[in-house]
């Protein structure tokens, strides 16, 4: 039993669960913004869900251990307690996560610079104030989900689209036929964002008390009532984007209306969520949110015997 409670530990409070939620999303966006009658000529779609998985995992990593090291009391919890016992072991782990995606990065530098050094701001500096004295983003009264949101999309939605640029070659030479992808692509920005919003939303249910403590101002702690009413609005709105984005594809109706019923089942998870406290139920459902449209997403071609993108 002591190897599945080892294991467990890793896979939730080591942030591989939340990695595998970003590599997911990002092959999602891959899913619903390429053509059906594309070839592949390079490995650059199977190259985007590993960055994202080992820049996700190395980031929270990292993040968690600067968490530790800042924090004037430990906090006794379950995600604390594992840097607490594997602190070098974490480091080894983030760091060699974060050379790992950049070695994959180094190739697409040129054209993902601008969106990178955002994203790199953002999460650097939600954290770690950008000068002595300053605030750090997450201080920011209500704003520290924006931050959460927006960094996210940008990984998960912007990275992936100017990755494949110039990658995909059209078997009639065009990029995509009769279907507007600058439309689906500007939804799914939408989507995306309104999408973590409402797990992280959630995830200020779980740090109420630590937020109060360093005087942050967040939904949760200021406005419940208001929280458990935007969550779900949040929710549906992707499920409408969701329907949307799928149900113009050359695909049957059944392909738009099992994507927005992912979207629509992460509901009753988050008003679950409003009476919960346990870690675990974060760790473990609420992170799991993230995965719940790319595996419906993923089951919809498996069991279709679909691909959108076939490789010769």
């Amino acid at each position: 039993m002591k190897i599945f409670s080892v294991l467990k530990e890793w896979l939730f409070y080591g942030h591989i669960w939340i990695a595998l939620g970003a590599a997911g999303l990002g092959w999602m966006s891959l899913v619903l913004s390429s053509p059906v009658d594309m070839i592949r000529p390079s490995g650059v779609v199977d190259e985007i869900p590993w960055l994202l998985f080992f820049s996700t995992l190395g980031v929270y990593t990292l993040h968690r251990m600067i968490s530790y090291r800042r924090a004037s009391v430990i906090p006794e919890t379950k995600r604390y307690a594992l840097v607490k016992r594997h602190f070098y072991l974490s480091l080894a782990i983030g760091l060699s996560s974060i050379a790992l995606a950049a070695y994959l990065l180094l190739e697409y530098l040129p054209r993902l610079w601008p969106t990178l050094l955002i994203a790199a701001v953002l999460t650097a500096f939600y954290l770690v104030p950008p000068l002595p004295g300053w605030r750090r983003l997450r201080d920011i009264p209500y704003l520290k989900v924006v931050w959460v949101a927006a960094a996210w999309t940008i990984m998960t939605h912007d990275v992936p689209l100017r990755m494949v640029q110039g990658h995909f070659i059209g078997v009639c030479g065009g990029t995509f036929a009769e279907v507007n992808t600058s439309a689906i692509n500007i939804r799914e920005y939408i989507c995306r964002f309104a999408f973590v919003l409402a797990v992280a939303l959630l995830f200020d249910l779980r740090d109420i008390k630590l937020d109060k403590l360093h005087g942050i101002k967040t939904v949760a702690n200021s406005h419940p009532k208001l929280l458990q009413i935007i969550v779900p609005l949040l929710l549906l709105v992707c499920s409408v984007l969701g329907f949307a984005n799928t149900v113009v594809m050359p695909y049957p109706i059944s392909y738009a209306i099992t994507l927005a019923a992912s979207y629509l089942l992460c509901i009753p998870v988050a008003l679950l969520t409003f009476n919960f406290q346990e870690e675990d139920w974060y760790a473990i459902a609420v992170n799991g949110l993230l995965l719940f449209p790319v595996v419906f997403c993923l089951a919809w071609h498996y069991f279709s015997h679909s691909l959108i993108i076939n490789i010769y």
